[in-house]
């Protein structure tokens, strides 16, 4: 009898493995597809990226094509945020897309229009004279712009009931309030990115969706402290 219970208990804490062990995989799928996903809605961008440099007469091309990230990125965050609930369907990234358009787009176009300065500033100077003070400035400039669209696409895919100035006013408190956690962001999608890189089949197949579960994670204390202090 003590022998039945006994393998009983053994095969319960296999079937808790094998179930943790699939729990992961499930996230590599969705992880996979979500990436997918992600450049089917950035085709423009990722042709871009294969084929050409960027340079001051290819910039304005790479700004159009900068377009979609932002509500394929946000569609993408609360793709894999609700992914274990809803079986990673990608009926959910295509919802999500639609309905956060006008949210995403409206607070990202600001931002591309820093980034677009930025960018030709920076350009600008790799070809003239060597101002190493004013290449800084334009990229301190291009990251915190770049911080802040990635926290805010954060903000509208974990609070969705909040409307588009309010998640913009959230994320600048927040940008104050939890300016580590912000600036964590940026590290974790350069960190990411240079590690995955190494293997690019990885950063191919994975890039994009492993840096959005990161990112959520990183996000997740931020958008509790909100939510126990009211911060609106």
């Amino acid at each position: 009898m003590k022998k039945n219970v006994g393998q009983s208990e053994i095969n319960q804490k296999d079937s808790y493995k094998l179930f943790h062990h699939l729990s992961y995989l499930n996230y590599i799928i969705y992880t996979f597809l979500g990436t997918l996903l992600f450049w089917l809605f950035n085709v423009p961008l990722l042709f871009l990226l294969l084929t050409m440099e960027i340079k001051l007469s290819t910039l304005p091309l790479f700004l159009l094509s900068f377009l979609p990230v932002a509500p394929a990125f946000t569609a993408l965050l609360i793709y894999l945020k609700e992914a274990k609930e809803k079986d990673g369907t990608p009926k959910v990234f295509l919802l999500a897309y639609r309905r956060k358009f006008k949210h995403s787009l409206l607070g990202w176009l600001p931002v591309l229009v820093v980034i677009g300065l930025c960018s030709a500033n920076l350009l600008l100077l790799r070809v003239t004279i060597q101002i190493t003070e004013l290449k800084w400035l334009n990229l301190f400039l291009l990251i915190v712009a770049l911080t802040f669209a990635i926290n805010y696409f954060l903000v509208v895919a974990t609070a969705p009931s909040l409307s588009i100035k309010e998640a913009l006013l959230l994320n600048l408190q927040l940008f104050i309030l939890k300016s580590s956690r912000y600036m964590l962001s940026f590290m974790i999608i350069i960190s990411s990115w240079l590690l995955l890189a190494l293997v690019p089949i990885y950063l191919a197949l994975f890039g994009v969706g492993l840096i959005g579960i990161l990112l959520l994670l990183n996000f997740a204390p931020v958008m509790e402290f909100a939510r126990k202090h009211s911060v609106r």
